[in-house]
């Protein structure tokens, strides 16, 4: 009985730090997933911001849109995680599947990024897929630089509309 008592010591105070802990458990696979996207967000800055330095864009929106992608990403996967945490029979493939997503989409933001900066192998796979990177590759020096336009455009923050017109 002793040993039921020391274990009930303290309940009210554990109980409401034990159900929220729970739920904190992430398991090997959703940290990879976690790292992995980490590391592509963190070589998707060095490279945005080495793309900004060669074209000479630098803008603060620019550079504010790294903290606006991160919070993105946490509220899906954390969306996701909640799913997954909720039933992991049903759901298990999903945080995944999500991740996976979204470590591409930063591999094609990288490949635009290197292939601005002259790497070659990104350029030719981009232009198979994208109109601009075809126009980039293949194009004359006009039609290049009316391409760079367009790609750093895309990129670039929506356009300025001034208020009380």
């Amino acid at each position: 009985m002793q040993r039921f008592q020391s274990m009930f010591q303290y309940f009210w105070a554990k109980l409401p730090v034990a159900l929220p802990l729970s739920y904190f458990t992430i398991s090997a696979e959703q940290t990879l997933i976690v790292t992995g996207l980490a590391f592509m967000v963190f070589i998707d800055t060095i490279l945005g911001l080495w793309v900004s330095y060669k074209f000479r864009i630098f803008t603060s929106h620019r550079l504010g849109r790294i903290a606006d992608k991160i919070s993105k990403y946490f509220l899906a996967l954390a969306s996701i995680w909640i799913l997954v945490c909720v039933n992991e029979l049903l759901f298990s493939w999903a945080f995944q599947f999500v991740g996976i997503f979204l470590i591409l989409t930063e591999l094609f933001s990288n490949f635009e990024k290197l292939s601005l900066l002259g790497l070659e192998v990104p350029t030719k796979f981009l232009a198979k897929l994208n109109k601009n990177f075809h126009e980039y590759y293949f194009g004359d020096s006009e039609s290049r630089e009316g391409a760079i336009k367009r790609i750093l455009d895309k990129q670039n923050c929506p356009p300025i509309t001034r208020r009380g017109k």
